[in-house]
């Protein structure tokens, strides 16, 4: 999602996730076609012919940025599907803190490899952006209620108005073209799997063999 993000607007994003529940299958062993891709993000669907629920990006403080990370931490322990895969961030954290105070460093990871520290004090007023399918977006908006009025964030645009329908927040990937030309998430894997090289020499991209073996996580205990 990152990279077809970055890659297919303008705005691009600064950071990217997805849940692990929408994940509905594994990649297997040989030659994929767009139905074997399909299936592993299908889940849902937008107000275009093409099934899967579309992307949409808010923006949110480094405050807000730092609570939503915070209560994404806890989510998942109760309910695994919850649990999400983050893009363009490293986050410094200490397990040993109380509940909510967990993350004391988040750097953005800027396409050129470098680091951009998130001031998340108060005084802090920049916007940060988050891109994820619309139904997973929906979350930032009832973070208040799910943290019994402890947490509030305010998801907005990118000129810092509060956004309370998820609708106005779908990207739209060609401005140009009539209408809202929505994003899904298995045409962004369709379009990174593409990308990769051939390594076989049959004409067909081949998935990089790193993938083989898990990645180490966003979150860095320290």
């Amino acid at each position: 999602i990152h990279s077809y993000i970055n890659r297919n607007t303008k705005t691009g994003t600064d950071i990217s996730l997805v849940a692990a529940g929408v994940i509905r299958d594994k990649i297997l062993p040989g030659l994929q076609s767009a139905s074997d891709i399909f299936r592993i993000m299908s889940m849902g669907s937008g107000n275009d012919d093409v099934p899967g629920y579309p992307l949409a990006r808010l923006y949110v403080t480094g405050k807000e940025l730092k609570r939503i990370l915070e209560i994404l931490q806890i989510a998942y322990k109760n309910a695994p599907e919850n649990y999400c895969f983050y893009s363009g961030i490293r986050v410094n954290y200490d397990p040993d803190k109380g509940m909510l105070r967990k993350i004391n460093k988040i750097d953005i990871v800027n396409p050129d490899g470098t680091m951009t520290n998130v001031d998340f004090s108060r005084k802090n007023t920049s916007l940060y952006s988050i891109t994820a399918n619309s139904y997973i977006l929906e979350f930032v908006g009832i973070i208040k209620k799910m943290s019994f009025g402890l947490i509030n964030v305010v998801p907005k645009d990118e000129s810092g108005n509060p956004v309370t329908d998820m609708k106005k927040a779908v990207i739209d990937l060609d401005e140009i073209a009539e209408g809202v030309q929505e994003g899904k998430e298995w045409l962004a894997l369709i379009e990174y799997f593409s990308m990769m090289k051939d390594l076989d020499g049959n004409g067909v991209p081949d998935i990089d063999p790193k993938y083989k073996t898990s990645i180490k996580t966003f979150f860095t205990g320290s």
